[in-house]
C-alpha cells in the first residue's frame, strides 16, 4: 500500500494521466475531420508535355488540374460522400464509400483522364473538369463533409497567381501557407500525391500541453 506524501503525490499523478488519456481519446476523434486539409492546388497546366500532371502522355488544361488532399492529423478519417469543387455547387466531385485517409496520406483528384504512375496513392479522377474547370485567374475550392447538412471541412481561394504554368502548394505541408511550387527546391512544377516538403503532423493544443506538463510534474518529482 502507498503511505505518506509520496503515495499522495503518486495517486495524483495517476489520476492525471488516467485524465490526459481520457481527454486526449476524446479530443482526437472531434479534431479528425479538421486534420483534413487542402494541400496542393493545380489549376493551369502548362501549355506543353510539362504540364502532363496525370501522367497518362496527354497534356489537357482541364485533365491535368487536380486538388491534393492531406491528413494532418494522428487517427485516419473516412471522407466517403465527401465532396471537393471549386466554388460552383452545380459539379461536385463525391469521394466513393469508405475513402479512408491515414495520417501522413495524400489523396488527389484529378480533373479527368487516365492517371499513370501513382503507385498505392489514392488517386481520383472528375468528370472531365473539377467544377467547372479552376481557373486561372482565381477560385475558390472547397471540401465539405457528407452531413445532411454539409459541413465545410476546408476552404482556399487563390487568384491570379494560380495561373503560372504551375501548382501552389503549402511549404512546409500540411500546415504552410500557399506558394509557387516551383519555389520549393528542387523547383519542380507539381507533386501531386508526394511531399513538396516535411510533413509536420498536427496534435490537438491541449494533448502537447498535457503531455508537456506531465513531463515538467514527473521530471520535478524525480528531484525531490
Amino acid at each position: 500500500m502507498f503511505d505518506g506524501p509520496s503515495a499522495k503525490a503518486s495517486i495524483i499523478m495517476i489520476r492525471y494521466v488516467q485524465l490526459v488519456a481520457f481527454l486526449v481519446v476524446l479530443l482526437v476523434p472531434l479534431q479528425s475531420r479538421g486534420s483534413i486539409v487542402i494541400n496542393e492546388i493545380h489549376a493551369d497546366p502548362a501549355a506543353d508535355l510539362s504540364g502532363d500532371a496525370n501522367g497518362d502522355g496527354v497534356r489537357s488544361a482541364t485533365h491535368d488540374e487536380f486538388i491534393e488532399l492531406l491528413n494532418t492529423g494522428l487517427s485516419s478519417v473516412d471522407i466517403g460522400g465527401w465532396t471537393l469543387s471549386d466554388d460552383d455547387t452545380s459539379s461536385v466531385f463525391s469521394f466513393p464509400f469508405a475513402t479512408m485517409i491515414a495520417p501522413g496520406e495524400f489523396v488527389v483528384l484529378f480533373g479527368g483522364g487516365t492517371p499513370t504512375g501513382f503507385g498505392s496513392i489514392q488517386v481520383f479522377t472528375d468528370d472531365g473538369s473539377i467544377g467547372t474547370g479552376l481557373s486561372n485567374s482565381g477560385d475558390t475550392v472547397q471540401l465539405f463533409d457528407d452531413s445532411s447538412t454539409p459541413v465545410l471541412i476546408a476552404s482556399y481561394t487563390y487568384g491570379s497567381e494560380g495561373g503560372d504554368d504551375q501548382s501552389l502548394t503549402r511549404s512546409p505541408d500540411g500546415t504552410g501557407g500557399f506558394v509557387k511550387h516551383s519555389t520549393i527546391p528542387p523547383g519542380n512544377l507539381f507533386s501531386p500525391g508526394t511531399a513538396a516538403s516535411a510533413i509536420v503532423p498536427e496534435l490537438t493544443s491541449f494533448a502537447v500541453w498535457s503531455v508537456l506538463g506531465l513531463v515538467t510534474y514527473v521530471g520535478g518529482r524525480r528531484r525531490l
